[in-house]
C-alpha cells in the first residue's frame, strides 16, 4: 500500500460487503477464464450463462434469456452479441411471432455447450471443496442474502437504523 494513503476505516467492516463481493467477482472472473481454458473450452466467463440457457431451453427470445438469467435486457444483449460475434449463436426471426427475434445456437455453439455441460460438474466439485476448505458455503450465503434483500430491501433495513 502507498505509505501516503490512509486506510479507509469501513473497508474492513461489513459495510464494505458490496465492494468485497465485487472484488471476489473480479478474481473469480479472471480465474474462471483460465479454468475454462485448461478444460478445453473456448468461451469466456461472460458467455457461459447465455450458452447454458440456450443449450437447455433451445432457441429463445432475448427477453426469455434475460429472465432465465435474472439479467437486464441490455446486459443480455451484450452477452448474446459476444456469442454471435464468435459464431456460436445467430439471431433469426421467430417463426411464431414475427415481431420477435430469437437466439439459436450454431453448430459451433452447440459443440461448445456440450463441452460446457461436462465442465460444470467439475466446477461444482471445485467450489464445494473450496467452501469446505474455508468453512463457509458461500453459494448458500449469497442465495440467502439475495432472498433476504428481496424480502426486505437494503433501503428499508437502513431506514430501520435511524
Amino acid at each position: 500500500m502507498d505509505p501516503l494513503m490512509k486506510p479507509v476505516p469501513h473497508f474492513s467492516s461489513h459495510a464494505a460487503f458490496g465492494m468485497r463481493m465485487q472484488q471476489l467477482l473480479n478474481v473469480l472472473l479472471e480465474q474462471m477464464e483460465g479454468a475454462l481454458d485448461v478444460s478445453g473450452l473456448q468461451i469466456k466467463p461472460a458467455e457461459t450463462g447465455v450458452l447454458n440457457v440456450l443449450f437447455h431451453a433451445g432457441p429463445s427470445s432475448l427477453a426469455d434469456v434475460a429472465a432465465a438469467m435474472g439479467y437486464s435486457h441490455q446486459l443480455t444483449t451484450k452477452r448474446v452479441n459476444l456469442l454471435v460475434k464468435r459464431d456460436m449463436a445467430r439471431l433469426e426471426d421467430d417463426p411464431d411471432d414475427k415481431r420477435r427475434r430469437r437466439i439459436v445456437l450454431t453448430k459451433t455453439g452447440l459443440e461448445e455447450a456440450e463441452r460446457l455441460q461436462a465442465f460444470i460438474p467439475n466446477l461444482d466439485a471445485v467450489f464445494r471443496q473450496m467452501f469446505e476448505e474455508i468453512g463457509i458455503d458461500v453459494f448458500a450465503g449469497i442465495m440467502g442474502s439475495k432472498e433476504a434483500l428481496r424480502t426486505r430491501s437494503l433501503e428499508d433495513r437502513v431506514k430501520d437504523q435511524f
